[in-house]
């Protein structure tokens, strides 16, 4: 065992490229024709390493078979595992951990062994690169705590990586021996290794130059405390605890709009710590609405972009600030409402800063002069005074004052101030200087960026003779003041720790009999914002995507929504890429568009830019998509979208055969069942065989489920077409068996439409046509059983005559004189519901579920009714979900109230019918629901 403890990986096996390459060719040729040979069982680890060390993502077990012929026949998946342990035991090997390790129960071992596959290699250099100003010495020592670190920031890397990384001992040790100099050894990794490592990463110019820098950094490193700046006078750095919730306070400001009204802001926080603390709440963010409270809710995943919302209405101390709509877990909002709040109030003070806006003042101290904004409750008796007016807020819930506090000011005036709750600094002041903090309320607190150097000045009105200065828990430390102009203390605070610090600072008067001033300033060190591809909010161009970082298939499917964000009516260039693992050139395309571009726009220039027939061949056999958006003065930004790192993957082809699909098994366990369901019959369960790893084919294509354990895949299968009798024959009539007006027939369509929806899309067009028109059929089916027996005659009349039979839908909306007014106003209004939101529509569809059943079940409100018939009318696979306990007795209520749904489905066609097309996300246009 390595000194210190650390673990030996197989990879550090110490051998040339060339006896690697002659252990290959042996390991082969003793697994050809029989069984592996127990003497062989250390040359198979460094062999599965090797393989393992290559691995670009797309499917370990598949490029191992193929360099390995007879394991298929011979070998036992299983056996690799085994040894891989025995290494472990034997020589304190490695042991994968997190919960990739979990999942993938086989493969993590010779990945884990491979300690840093090359296409991991870049991402690892960006993050020491971005991370380079806070290198410390200790984090250099500390390998676990520098992997914790790094993994807080793998966000926006890959899924590969994020699963790298959720073995942050692993991710530290490598990054720890990167660190290191040409000349120095490493207890971490083997000299040899960890030279193939940074060979292999120099191979990249822009991957060699990230590393370099930041093994620059590291090499500077220099602990200065303290200082002064003339003088060179040193001090010694505290030791500060960071809590979660010192880096995830929002920001608030105002700002004034045209009508003179002040609108609040709250800038939402980056959540670093949260990812290395609870990775499964950061991956919920990404996935899950956010509903903040008093603002509008954000889009999953938006969160995660740091966005800046008004708030409607003022924030209650009852309800969190961050809520995840539908979390798995209570803990997940719990721990939000614990860590992301608002700083402690009331009241809450602002510093006017000109004549549009205002910053928050947490220390809640005003200056003789200043101009304030003050939120909260007042006394009414301070009111009367002339320099405190009531002013116009653009937010409910709450107050707004505006202060002009006097000059002097006096017992009086310093009364009513405290009263309200506010301090009064007059005699010091400490400011920053030279570099401009990342945010400064002008009065007692700043906030700068680690890596940064702030200069502070210390002055005051008031004749002085010394000067105290203290930081956290240092011992305080005394300087002359100075003699000559300007009167003026400057002092340089360099390498703190991310967190809060306070810098305390005592005057001492000329004057013996005058009381010493005493002043403090807050400051908060924070983590430099994990750098990401795609912008933030507060940059030239940003991609918004949602979810957060979308899978290849999401945003193929158009599950996932794509906006870009810049300069409105700027030109920039949209670039689509497909890239393929096995070295082939990107097949890229490309156009011109103006900012800002909507989800909508997006989805249009990628149908064109992407779903052309020799683009779309090529889709299949790609491993991810990079969408590049860029300007010559502004710069770019792009996304990534990969393949899913997932335990169970279909892969699809095609060749001269016809269409084809392969299971890529990354659990290594053979016992997989496949159950297929036809595109005319898709609620009807069909077991099959498929061999896995090879080509499978179905003239008649349709769904295909693999289950094994507690995992699942499913993919869509087109029918072969070469010919017109074959297209003829490939017509998609989808029948679905009679059910019973019950909640149970409704929940098992609502299961079986989720199969379908989930299922992997080809990038053969008929695959998705004929899996819409399965969806639509559970639909209508749904709503058919429900709606009773007129409503079910006009769904098969809407799909023997098209939109023209909306007429005599609308005829059977109703059916008591009452239930014929609010059928009328559905009948006048709908079109309108082309211009809303989804959110919108749901708001306004809640007037009519309160119209309609005025007492429903006290349990549920009639928006989350609204939500739910809507999705259900529109999209019954991707309610059941959505829905949890609310979705059978939602069913319920419907079938009690059986217009509610005929409401909800008349809107959901009449908007369809509108736009007259259909989308890969829903079956029915503009209802494509997150």
């Amino acid at each position: 065992m390595r000194g210190g403890g650390k673990p030996i990986f197989a990879l550090e096996h110490g051998l040339t490229l060339a006896e690697i390459a002659d252990l290959q060719v042996l390991v082969r040729a003793s697994l050809k024709d029989g069984a592996p040979s127990p003497k062989w069982w250390l040359p198979i680890v460094i062999y599965a390493a090797e393989v393992g060390y290559r691995y670009s993502g797309d499917e370990y077990w598949q490029t191992f078979e193929a360099e390995t012929p007879g394991w298929t026949e011979h070998g036992d998946r299983n056996y690799v595992r085994d040894k891989f342990l025995e290494f472990a035991n034997r020589f304190g090997g490695a042991r994968p951990s997190g919960v990739w390790a979990k999942q993938f129960s086989i493969i993590c071992w010779p990945i884990t062994h491979a300690v840093l596959p090359t296409d991991l290699q870049e991402y690892l250099a960006r993050l020491l690169f971005d991370y380079r100003h806070l290198l410390t010495k200790e984090l250099q020592e500390d390998p676990d705590a520098l992997g914790r670190k790094l993994a807080s920031r793998a966000f926006g890397t890959s899924s590969r990586f994020i699963n790298f990384a959720q073995s942050p001992d692993l991710l530290g040790q490598v990054a720890g021996a990167l660190l290191r100099g040409k000349d120095e050894t490493s207890p971490l990794l083997l000299s040899t290794t960890l030279a193939r490592i940074a060979a292999d990463l120099g191979r990249k110019r822009h991957a060699r130059r990230w590393l370099e820098e930041a093994k620059s950094s590291a090499h500077r490193i220099n602990l200065k405390g303290l200082m002064r700046i003339a003088g060179r006078t040193g001090y010694r750095r505290g030791t500060v605890r960071v809590r979660i919730s010192d880096l995830m306070t929002p920001q608030l400001s105002l700002s004034r709009n045209e009508s003179g009204t002040w609108d609040v802001a709250i800038d939402l926080p980056q959540l670093p710590e949260l990812r290395a603390t609870f990775p499964e709440l950061h991956d919920a963010l990404r996935r899950l609405r956010c509903i903040v409270a008093g603002g509008p809710p954000l889009a999953s995943g938006r969160v995660l972009y740091s966005p800046r919302l008004t708030l409607a209405a003022w924030p209650s101390a009852r309800i969190p600030l961050l809520q995840l709509q539908n979390a798995p877990d209570p803990k997940y909002n719990e721990t939000l409402a614990d860590e992301c709040h608002l700083s402690a109030g009331p009241p809450w003070l602002f510093k006017i800063t000109d004549a549009e806006s205002a910053i928050e003042v947490t220390g809640k101290t005003v200056r003789p002069g200043g101009n304030y904004v003050l939120l909260g409750e007042p006394n009414p008796s301070v009111l009367t005074v002339d320099w405190i007016r009531p002013q116009s807020l653009g937010c409910s819930g709450i107050r707004a004052y505006a202060i002009k506090v006097p000059a002097p000011i006096g017992a009086d005036e310093f009364g009513k101030l405290r009263s309200l709750g506010l301090d009064v600094v007059s005699d010091i002041e400490i400011r920053p200087v030279g570099l401009i903090p990342a945010a400064w309320d002008g009065e007692g607190r700043a906030e700068w960026i680690g890596g940064d150097f702030p200069l502070l000045a210390v002055s005051s009105n008031r004749d002085i003779t010394r000067c105290t200065i203290g930081l956290d828990g240092d011992a305080a430390v005394q300087i002359p003041w100075p003699t000559s102009q300007p009167h003026r203390v400057y002092l340089q605070v360099t390498d703190l720790d991310p967190g809060e610090h306070e810098l305390r600072v005592t005057l001492e008067p000329t004057n013996a009999e005058a009381e010493p001033v005493d002043g403090k300033l807050s400051i908060l060190v924070r983590e430099p914002r994990a750098q990401s591809l795609t912008g933030m909010y507060r940059e030239a161009l940003v991609i918004l995507a949602s979810p957060a970082s979308p899978t290849l298939d999401e945003l193929w499917e158009g599950k996932a929504s794509v906006e870009v964000v810049g300069p409105i009516g700027l030109p920039i260039s949209l670039k689509v890429n497909f890239e393929h693992g096995s070295g082939a050139a990107p097949l890229r395309t490309q156009s011109q568009m103006s900012l800002p571009i909507d989800s909508h726009g997006f989805a249009e220039a990628f149908d064109v830019l992407a779903r052309g027939e020799e683009i779309s061949e090529q889709y299949d056999e790609a491993t991810a998509c990079l969408i590049e958006v860029s300007h010559p003065d502004l710069g770019s930004a792009s996304l990534r979208c990969e393949r899913e790192f997932a335990p169970l993957r279909w892969g699809v082809g095609r060749d001269r055969e016809g269409p084809y699909l392969r299971l890529h098994d990354n659990l290594g366990n053979r016992h997989i069942s496949v159950e297929r369901f036809s595109f005319s019959n898709p609620d009807i369960r069909q077991p099959v065989t498929v061999g896995l790893d090879s080509r499978w084919r179905s003239v008649d294509g349709g769904l295909f489920v693999a289950v094994s354990q507690e995992f699942n895949a499913g993919v869509v299968l087109p029918p072969t077409v070469r010919d017109l009798r074959d297209l003829r024959r490939a017509t998609v009539r989808p029948w679905i068996s009679h059910g019973s007006r019950s909640s149970d027939t409704v929940l098992a369509w609502m299961e079986l439409s989720r199969l379908w929806t989930a299922a992997r899309l080809p990038g053969n067009a008929f695959a998705r046509y004929a899996r819409n028109e399965v969806l639509r059929s559970f639909s209508i089916s749904i709503c058919s059983v429900i709606c009773g027996p007129r409503w079910s005659a006009g769904e098969r009349l809407l799909q023997a005559q098209g939109k023209t039979a909306l007429v005599e839908l609308g005829k059977a909306l109703n059916e008591t004189a009452y239930q014929g007014l609010v059928a009328s106003d559905v009948k006048r209004r709908a079109p309108g519901f082309v211009q809303l939101s989804l959110d919108e529509r749901v708001g306004e569809f809640a007037r009519y579920v309160r119209k309609i059943a005025p007492v429903v079940r006290p349990a549920i409100s009639p928006e989350s009714l609204s939500g739910f018939l809507l999705r259900l009318a529109s999209s019954p696979g991707q309610t059941t979900r959505w829905g949890g306990p609310l979705a059978r007795v939602g069913i319920d209520v419907a079938i009690q109230q059986p217009m509610m749904l005929r409401v909800a489905r008349y809107l959901v066609l009449v908007v369809h019918s509108i736009l007259d097309k259909s989308t890969d996300a829903s079956p029915y246009e503009s209802w494509a629901w997150e």
